[in-house]
C-alpha cells in the first residue's frame, strides 16, 4: 500500500505542481525530496532548545518550504533572498516584505548585495543553509557574515551540500542528463573551511545515496520509488551510513556552532 503523506507534505507538493513555472519549486514535486525537507526541519528542532521562540534565518529562502516547515515548528523565521536583477543599482537595496506559503504568511528580506546580511550582530539563534552555500560567489565573505549575525553559541545548519565523489553527479555529468554543481565538497574540506572561519563542528553525516528529484532519470524509476517513499528513505539512510560506500553519496550535512566567546 502506498504511503499516506502528512498534511504538511501534501501542501508542499501542491505548491510544487501549481507553480511549475517557478524554478525553485522543481524539488517540491518529488515525495522523496519533500519528506527529506520534513526530516531536516525535525532534526533542526531536535538540536535547538525546546519551549523557546528562537530566531532563525533561512539563508537563501528559495520557494520557502524550509521557512514554512520551521515556522510551523515554533521558530521565529526570517527568509533571506538575493535579487541578482538589482545589482546594477549602485546603492545598497534592502526590502522587507512577506509572502504566502500554504497557510502561513512569512517574512522575507531581499537585498541586492550577495554577501552582506542586513541584520545586527548576534541577531539569530540559528542560520540554515539548505542547498545554498555551494552557489555563492564569495564563500568566505558569506560565512563571515553568517558567523557575525549568529549569537554566541548559535548554530549553523548546512544541508544539501553536494559531495565531491557523488556517483549521482558523476552520472548526470558524464551523460549530460541534468544539472551538475560546479562546486562540490569533501567532508574534511568543508570541516576545515568552517573551522578556519571560526565555527566549531558539532555534527556531520553523508546522505542521498539514492536519487530524490530524479532529474535526468527515467520517469518509471520515479514512479517506482515514490510508491513507498518512506521505505526508500530508510534504505537511503542505511546505505548513506555505510563507511567507504557513503563517500560516493550525494550530499553532506553539518551542524556547526559559533563559540560562546
Amino acid at each position: 500500500m502506498p504511503d499516506t503523506l502528512s498534511l504538511e507534505a501534501q501542501k508542499i507538493l501542491e505548491i510544487g505542481y501549481s507553480k511549475s513555472d517557478n524554478p525553485y519549486t522543481l524539488n517540491l514535486r518529488s515525495k522523496l525530496t519533500v519528506l527529506t525537507y520534513l526530516r531536516i526541519a525535525e532534526e533542526i528542532k531536535q538540536q535547538l532548545p525546546p519551549n523557546q521562540t528562537l530566531r532563525l534565518l533561512d539563508w537563501g529562502t528559495g520557494a520557502g518550504q524550509m521557512s514554512y516547515l520551521l515556522a510551523r515548528r515554533g521558530f521565529d523565521v526570517t527568509g533571506y533572498s538575493y535579487d541578482e536583477s538589482k545589482t546594477e543599482d549602485q546603492s545598497h537595496s534592502v526590502s522587507h516584505t512577506t509572502y504566502r506559503f500554504a497557510d502561513l504568511e512569512l517574512p522575507l528580506v531581499i537585498t541586492n548585495d550577495p554577501v552582506t546580511l542586513p541584520f545586527q550582530d548576534g541577531h539569530f539563534d540559528a542560520v540554515l543553509s539548505c542547498g545554498v552555500l555551494e552557489h555563492v560567489g564569495d564563500e568566505i565573505g558569506s560565512l563571515r557574515e553568517i558567523r557575525r549575525v549568529l549569537k554566541p553559541g548559535g548554530l549553523f545548519f548546512v544541508y544539501q551540500l553536494p559531495q565531491k565523489g557523488s556517483w549521482l553527479e558523476f552520472i548526470l555529468g558524464r551523460f549530460k542528463l541534468g544539472y551538475v554543481h560546479e562546486r562540490k565538497y569533501t567532508l574534511p574540506g568543508i570541516c576545515q573551511l568552517l573551522t578556519a572561519e571560526g565555527f566549531t563542528i558539532r555534527k556531520v553525516r553523508r546522505a542521498n545515496m539514492l536519487p530524490k528529484n530524479f532529474t535526468g532519470f527515467p520517469a518509471r524509476l520515479k514512479q517506482i520509488f515514490e510508491k513507498q517513499p518512506t521505505l526508500v528513505l530508510k534504505v537511503d539512510h542505511a546505505l548513506s551510513s555505510l563507511p567507504l560506500l557513503n563517500q560516493i553519496s550525494g550530499i553532506l550535512e553539518l551542524t556547526a556552532s559559533k563559540p560562546l566567546s
